[in-house]
C-alpha cells in the first residue's frame, strides 16, 4: 500500500451529505484535495413513501469524518481541521424534538405522499399564491405540502390549511418520485389551459411563456423573480 504524505498545517474539510450517500474531501491550504471518503445511507421506499433513519445517516457523517482525518495525520500525528462545510440533501421533513432528537424518521425530499393534497392546492389557488409571494414551486416532496399532510394525519377532522373541507379526498395517494414529475407537469398543464401566467421554462423568460412574478416589497414592487424546487 502506497505511503500516506503527510500534510502539514491545517485541513479544510467539505461535508455533503447526500440522499444516499455521504461524502466528505479534506484539502490542504494551496486547496490540494490529500483525502476523500464517502458511506452509502439507506432509503426506505415503500408505497410510494420515501425515509430515511437519521440516526444511520448521523452515524454515517461521524464515520466518515473519523476516517478521513485518520487518513491524512500531520507531523504530529494528528489533523488539525481549520473550518468544515456541511451541505445537504434539499427539501423533505426532518422533525427533531427540543433536544435535537429525531421524532419520527426522515421524509425525503423524493416522497409523494402529499401529491393529492398538492393537487388539490392547484385547484383552489394554493399553489399560485404561495408561488408568487415566494418565488418557489412546491412538489410533493418540500416541507409544505409534507407538514401539511402530516398535520391533517394527526387531526383527522381538520382540512389541511388551505384546502375547502368538501375538497380533501378520502384518501392521500402516495405516488413517490414518479408522482413528483406528475405533479410538476400538471401544474404547467393546468395554468395554460387557465390562460394565466406559467412557470418560466428552464431558458429562463424568453422559454415557457411568462414570468410569474417575484415576491413584492410594501410598495408592492418587484423584488425578485426566480423559481426553483
Amino acid at each position: 500500500m502506497p505511503e500516506v504524505p503527510e500534510v502539514p498545517g491545517t485541513l479544510y474539510v467539505g461535508v455533503d451529505v447526500g440522499t444516499s450517500l455521504v461524502k466528505a474531501a479534506a484539502f490542504d491550504a494551496s486547496g490540494r484535495e490529500v483525502a476523500v471518503e464517502s458511506r452509502p445511507v439507506a432509503l426506505d421506499v415503500r408505497e410510494g413513501r420515501v425515509e430515511q433513519d437519521m440516526d444511520e445517516v448521523y452515524a454515517a457523517v461521524v464515520d466518515v469524518l473519523a476516517t478521513l482525518t485518520a487518513s491524512v495525520p500531520g507531523p504530529d500525528g494528528s489533523a488539525a481541521v481549520e473550518l468544515a462545510g456541511l451541505t445537504g440533501q434539499g427539501d423533505g421533513v426532518w422533525l427533531v424534538d427540543a433536544r435535537g432528537q429525531p421524532v419520527r424518521p426522515a421524509i425525503s425530499w423524493m416522497d409523494g405522499r402529499a401529491h393529492a393534497l398538492l393537487d388539490e392546492w392547484m385547484a383552489s389557488g394554493v399553489f399560485t399564491a404561495v408561488y408568487r409571494r415566494t418565488g418557489s414551486a412546491m412538489f410533493p416532496g418540500c416541507p409544505g405540502p409534507v407538514l401539511a399532510w402530516l398535520d391533517h394525519r394527526v387531526n383527522p377532522a381538520r382540512p389541511p390549511r388551505g384546502v375547502p373541507a368538501r375538497r380533501i379526498p378520502p384518501r392521500h395517494r402516495a405516488r413517490g418520485l414518479r408522482g413528483r414529475l406528475r405533479g410538476v407537469r400538471a401544474a404547467l398543464r393546468a395554468r395554460r389551459r387557465r390562460g394565466r401566467d406559467r412557470l418560466p421554462g428552464p431558458g429562463g423568460p424568453g422559454e415557457g411563456g411568462r414570468r410569474v412574478p417575484g415576491p413584492t416589497d410594501d410598495r408592492g414592487l418587484i423584488v425578485s423573480e426566480h423559481s426553483c424546487c
